[in-house]
């Protein structure tokens, strides 16, 4: 039995899919409803990070992760999916003019709740430092990563410092290249006054202090870029490696090599769900995973054969009791195209 979707109950699922992750909280998906009442997930690639994601990997890895978070909205409103048709290559012509295809939805018989989509609200990126895990958290970690194929942790201190310290190198060389600074300063909100505090990475989030938030302005101009990094301003205000030595482990995050990243997406939405319900965060490393030669040795030295690619690393610890970041996410008027 095919189910004709309305407006009022899409609006309705967009509000709970919004909460799926995306780099640098870029909000690439968005959603259409046509005449049969099917839903398309569309990707906006004026929301691709171009410097740091040039092929659109990682946009498409979010716009799955929407697909899945959608797929979980429906089932918390009692529906089913019958078929879901993925838009890897060969799209069909966009519905909606300037946006691509990325997936359909038809939607089918009613299903009960995901046990995963109450946890859409709990799960967040923590940018800042962890508290400590006890040990039945550590120990459902460590039992938990192990029943996924593709997902190694590191638990060793002195390792996780190395990877902590080399993240933080790969980070200042990206920002040494003015293309990569002008878009990583596009993407934080660090409190312009026409800034919409609705995407994006805010200040409070980076444990930036006003001072600090003025300083980070300041570094990141282009004018002001040669002369903060010689005083090593940028080093000092955007540094992870002491907060990242907090967390209880690195993990890394891979998929098979041909996979499709719309594929991929779906389960990481799932991976960091589960996290969620662990009672940890993440805080991904994208730096290190920019450079070749590092994320080789990396997947290398965990173990992870060839077939498989590396997608994500992420620091992952439980946030200190009673502190939740600020989500910014895109009102809901803007996401239904």
């Amino acid at each position: 039995m095919t189910v004709r979707l309305k407006p009022k109950a899409l609006e309705r699922v967009v509000e709970r899919a919004r909460l799926s992750p995306s780099p640098m909280n870029t909000q690439p998906a968005r959603w259409h409803l046509d005449a049969e009442g099917t839903v398309w997930i569309l990707a906006d690639p004026s929301r691709r990070l171009s410097i740091a994601d040039p092929r659109g990997f990682d946009m498409r890895l979010a716009c799955g992760a929407a697909l899945e978070a959608t797929v979980l909205a429906l089932s918390e409103l009692g529906l089913g999916v019958a078929r879901t048709q993925h838009f890897d290559r060969g799209a069909p012509a966009s519905p909606v003019p300037g946006l691509e295809p990325v997936a359909r939805l038809h939607l089918g018989e009613s299903t009960a709740p995901h046990p995963l989509a109450p946890l859409m609200d709990r799960r967040f990126t923590w940018h800042d430092g962890f508290a400590r895990a006890n040990p039945d958290q550590a120990r459902d970690l460590f039992d938990w990563a192990r029943l996924h194929e593709g997902l190694v942790l590191v638990l060793d201190r002195a390792e996780i410092g190395r990877l902590a310290e080399r993240n933080d190198g790969a980070l200042l060389r990206l920002l040494g290249e003015p293309d990569y600074r002008a878009e990583f300063r596009r993407w934080l909100r660090l409190g312009a006054p026409d800034e919409p505090l609705v995407d994006g990475i805010p200040a409070s989030a980076l444990g930036l202090s006003r001072l600090g938030t003025r300083l980070a302005r300041l570094a990141l101009s282009p004018r002001a870029a040669p002369l903060a990094d010689a005083l090593r301003l940028t080093e000092r205000l955007f540094a992870e490696s002491q907060r990242s030595e907090t967390a209880t482990a690195i993990l890394l995050f891979a998929r098979p090599s041909l996979e499709s990243p719309l594929a991929a997406g779906r389960a990481w939405l799932y991976r960091l769900l589960e996290l969620a319900d662990l009672g940890f965060q993440a805080w991904p490393m994208p730096a290190l995973l920019a450079q070749p030669e590092a994320a080789s040795e990396i997947r290398r030295n965990a173990g992870i054969h060839d077939g498989n690619r590396l997608i994500s690393l992420f620091r992952i610890g439980v946030p200190p009791r009673g502190r939740t970041p600020p989500r910014l996410r895109l009102p809901v008027a803007r996401l239904i195209v």
